[in-house]
């Protein structure tokens, strides 16, 4: 296992959509020692209560507590945001992003879909985004319940610029990384 340095864990993150990807990388970074808070909707309760289940091919595990939400307002800015919602969902972006992204936040998508940085962009700016693509074998099998059936890379355009400092490419995608392998390969 690699875990977070110190600079990685002192990042907090906001997973917006707790699926069987946001929930997973979430539940990584908590695992890891990261400050995480969870955008849940119908799980919300239950995740509440009994927080998240993880079965992986990398190793099960439970967080009996996460920072569990139900609206962006109660939920605190962040340094990275992760968009892991459904893009039909996306028009609710305006009313997501803007109470979680503060001056030097990063917004990480991590979506299906072409065009989809382009509209959280419109939000936050162009300079606070970027896109991830998600090489990941995994289902909601129950609320708070994730089945990891294997891979987890995540890959970004390492073209892209921002200016927030927590932004990089690299930085902010190794973070999601809490396995060696297959995880670490990052473009």
């Amino acid at each position: 296992m690699v875990l977070l340095n110190n600079s990685q864990s002192d990042r907090s993150y906001a997973i917006l959509g707790t699926g069987a990807l946001g929930g997973f990388y979430g539940a990584r970074l908590q695992q890891a020692g990261a400050e995480v808070h969870f955008l849940l909707r119908s799980d919300y309760q239950h995740v509440r209560q009994h927080g998240l289940t993880i079965d992986s091919v990398q190793g099960n595990f439970k967080l009996p507590q996460v920072h569990a939400y139900a609206s962006v307002e109660q939920m605190p800015p962040c340094d990275v945001i992760v968009v892991a919602l459904k893009t039909t969902q996306n028009y609710l972006l305006p009313q997501l992003l803007p109470p979680l992204v503060s001056e030097t936040s990063t917004v990480l998508v991590l979506q299906n879909g072409l065009g989809v940085e382009a509209e959280a962009a419109q939000i936050v700016g162009a300079e606070k985004v970027i896109g991830g693509l998600c090489f990941l074998c995994s289902n909601k099998i129950a609320p708070g319940h994730i089945h990891h059936l294997d891979y987890g890379a995540i890959a970004s355009d390492t073209t892209q610029t921002t200016t927030s400092p927590a932004a990089s490419p690299g930085r902010c995608l190794k973070s999601l990384m809490t396995s060696a392998e297959p995880m670490s390969q990052l473009t």
